[in-house]
């Protein structure tokens, strides 16, 4: 024992004296200064360089140097991705006391007025220290000032549908220097028609590139056009400024500016089967019945009055379509004239009238895709008359409208029985055909479907006949099982969701119960019945409907189970 005693005290003496020796003569991290030169003011979208310095403080050399500098959001590399955060710069060995930089263009994209922060490491070895790696870090904090290209959109409150009005697009050279390589670009809204331009040297209306600005100054894009729209809609004209660097551009700024489309002398609503197009519900196979109705606002006549109605969905069946109306198939739309309506000559003041049309939606959705949802139809309408009020700017007097209905999902709910089932990997015990006074056990499968829309609050329930037992045994391919009530024989199956598209691009949702029945002689000769009612039901999430499906009572004939091979399947004797 003391002889172990003395070996471990000695084990422990030589430990102690080689962490020493280790401790005291192992290489330290040299020292590495790491300095930020930065400009005074920054502009946003002008170039600018940040100097970084190193110095190698320590009297090693440092071996494979890197230098890794960091971007916040805001800040860009100049003349690289502005999506790249990072960059490196390979260095290589750096001298004991030797000082060195890096110089780095960057530009500002947004957060005028702001500080970001700009992060450097550099990384290195020792050639005493083989394998070993060290860095340091440092920050440094870039004031941000003003853009350095103000922007600013003028355009009037509203406008009539048609009416020609000008929108002005200013911009500002803030630098006291000339700024070189800008571009302007404007983004109007979809239904604008630019009738004049200000300028020559815009492309495709939409784009100037300026070679230089002088410091301090300012310019103009004068636009004149018109409007199509939805009344009261708001419409946006949009300014975007970048700076061209190096072939690239680089955001610096954006302004924008909304408008109204004004009350038009002509009004229009739209019903479906005597109901709020907008709000109206439709169904796969359903027959409608729209009607357009228009109304003359003004104080004066509106003559050679003309209707166009775009429809726009796939579950529109345009085979079962019925108007006065002209049809085009090519465009799907519908175009009435005084030809087609003769009273659409002329519409008097305070007067209101309306044209219909009737049409059906296609009994089925063509479900290819789990994306394949939320059906709707829509109509795009447009009424025009040549005359205008006295009070209105534009050429003629136009109102447009639009109407979308939706279209609820279908659930579908399909139940039926098995005695030979080897797919679910149950084995139905006691004869088949059933005899009387003998068990026999049955697979009940209940499957959903999902047609068109996402479901949720699924449930399914199922009731038994009298004298029928479950045996205890579940499968299902879902995240929730059936409950089975012994007392009452009711079946509860509850969902929290069904995915548009289960069943059709995928599998169904499916649950399988095993039962067992043991018939009396009163059953001899005739078919049982195993579960003598069963339904579903579901919540439209695109509708809000409450959807129901209602399944095939099952019993022991079992006449989807086609492996059975009994000429009668009744109960024997």
């Amino acid at each position: 024992m003391k002889n172990f005693l003395i070996a471990f005290l000695l084990i422990a003496v030589l430990s102690g004296v080689g962490f020493g020796v280790y401790y005291f003569t192992r290489p330290s991290a040299p020292g590495v200064l790491l300095e930020f030169n930065k400009p005074e003011k920054i502009y946003v979208g002008l170039p600018f360089e940040v100097t970084i310095s190193y110095t190698n403080t320590s009297d090693q050399a440092l071996k494979d140097a890197k230098l890794s500098v960091f971007l916040p959001d805001g800040l860009v590399f100049a003349g690289r991705s502005v999506d790249q955060r990072g960059y490196d710069y390979s260095i290589g060995d750096i001298g004991p006391g030797s000082v060195n930089q890096e110089k780095i263009s960057l530009i500002a994209t947004d957060g005028p007025q702001s500080f970001k922060k700009l992060t450097a490491k550099i990384s290195y070895s020792l050639a005493s220290a083989q394998g070993a790696q060290f860095e340091s870090n440092s920050s440094a904090d870039l004031g941000i000032g003003p853009e350095s290209i103000t922007l600013n959109v003028s355009l009037p409150k509203s406008a009539a549908n048609g009416e020609n009005f000008e929108t002005v697009f200013k911009y500002q050279n803030n630098l006291p220097m000339e700024f070189r390589g800008l571009k302007l670009k404007l983004s109007y809204p979809p239904a604008f028609t630019v009738s004049e331009i200000s300028r020559d040297d815009m492309q495709s209306n939409q784009e100037l590139i300026l070679s230089s600005v002088p410091a301090l100054s300012s310019g103009e894009i004068k636009v004149t056009g018109s409007l199509i729209g939805a009344e009261l809609s708001n419409q946006e004209f949009n300014i975007d400024s970048f700076s061209n660097y190096d072939g690239q551009d680089f955001s610096i700024t954006k302004q924008s500016a909304t408008m109204s489309i004004s009350s038009s002398p002509l009004t229009l609503r739209v019903t479906v089967n005597d109901n709020d197009a907008n709000s109206y519900i439709a169904k796969p196979g359903d027959s409608l019945r729209y009607k357009i109705y228009y109304k003359n606002n003004s104080e004066v006549a509106l003559a050679n009055l003309k209707i166009n109605v775009g429809l726009v969905g796939e579950m529109f069946d345009f085979s079962r379509m019925d108007t006065r109306g002209s049809f085009s198939s090519i465009s799907n739309s519908i175009l009435w004239t005084q030809q087609t309506n003769p009273e659409l000559l002329v519409l008097a003041p305070g007067e209101e009238r309306a044209v219909d049309f009737s049409i059906a939606t296609k009994s089925d959705f063509n479900i290819k895709r789990m994306s394949d949802r939320n059906y709707s139809l829509k109509l795009n309408i447009q009424m025009e008359s040549p005359t205008v009020p006295s009070n209105v700017v534009a050429v003629k007097t136009v109102s447009v409208a639009q109407a979308d209905t939706k279209i609820s999902g279908i659930l579908k709910y399909d139940s039926y029985g098995l005695f030979y089932d080897p797919n679910a990997g149950f084995i139905n015990a006691g004869p088949y055909p059933p005899k009387v006074n003998q068990p026999t056990q049955y697979t009940i499968h209940f499957k959903l479907y999902s047609y068109g829309v996402d479901m949720s609050d699924i449930t399914v329930s199922a009731k038994l006949k009298p004298g029928v037992s479950f045996t205890g045994k579940i499968k299902t391919n879902t995240d929730s099982s059936p409950i089975i009530d012994q007392n009452s024989g009711i079946v509860t199956w509850k969902l929290s969701n069904l995915s548009a598209g289960r069943g059709i691009v995928s599998d169904p949702a499916e649950a399988i119960i095993q039962l067992e029945y043991t018939p009396s002689t009163l059953d001899e000769g005739r078919d049982v019945m195993l579960v003598e009612s069963s339904t579903a039901e579901a919540k439209d999430l695109f509708t809000g409907l409450m959807l129901t499906s209602r399944g095939d009572m099952v019993d022991t004939s079992l006449r989807r189970d086609t492996m059975i091979q009994a000429s009668s399947r009744g109960v024997q004797e």
